[in-house]
């Protein structure tokens, strides 16, 4: 579906452990697996904003993950050699990139940050680009994100607790240990929490010892 979708760039939102982060490295691993099966057209690229410094532009966020990435230790003529081809990737629609971790931004301001991005995807427009964040960072970021064009929002919905028991029925989970666990989530008093997909496996693991929920 994100691979169809028109937009090119697309925000994905969501509470911890909704699963961001999962639905970003599998979209890589499709790109990746064209790439390495003969389609080039299109390179993906991941950008860590945790690793972002004070004062960093999303330039300067690129280069460090190409460095990263690609492994470049080579002298500083032959960098720049490689850059230059990544710049005329990128002007030719032939990157996407995925900028994971709205929320891990350790900048001061990181309002300054997404102007940047904004200019970036506004010079690249032909790229996409896929951003994932919590939902209170994207909320603080409002307007900064509104004067980047063109840009969707997928928003990571969580898991009901009546789902979460309908679940367990499907498992073959006897009613007694369904009925035990549902009162002692209600008594904890983390149905939210319990709604995002890594929170469910973790809790579930803890309170069911089930390791086939665990690997679902």
């Amino acid at each position: 579906a994100y691979r169809r979708q028109r937009q090119m760039c697309i925000r994905d939102r969501g509470n911890p452990g909704a699963g961001k982060t999962t639905v970003l490295i599998r979209l890589i691993r499709q790109y990746a697996d064209l790439w390495h099966n003969g389609d080039r057209s299109i390179l993906p690229l991941r950008i860590n904003l945790n690793a972002v410094t004070e004062g960093q532009t999303m330039d300067d966020a690129l280069r460090t993950a190409f460095n990263a990435g690609f492994g470049i230790t080579t002298t500083e003529d032959r960098k720049r050699m490689v850059f230059a081809h990544a710049e005329q990737l990128l002007a030719e629609g032939r990157i996407a990139l995925f900028i994971d971790g709205l929320n891990e931004l350790k900048v001061s301001r990181p309002e300054l940050f997404i102007a940047s991005l904004g200019s970036f995807i506004a010079k690249y427009d032909k790229c996409r680009f896929h951003i994932t964040g919590r939902i209170h960072e994207f909320a603080a970021c409002r307007e900064a994100f509104r004067r980047i064009e063109g840009c969707g929002v997928y928003h990571l919905c969580e898991i009901s607790l009546d789902q979460i028991l309908l679940y367990l029925r499907q498992l073959g989970l006897p009613e007694e240990r369904i009925d035990e666990f549902r009162l002692q989530i209600i008594r904890a008093g983390i149905e939210e929490l319990l709604g995002t997909p890594l929170n469910f496996m973790t809790v579930s693991y803890t309170h069911l010892t089930l390791p086939t929920i665990c690997s679902v």
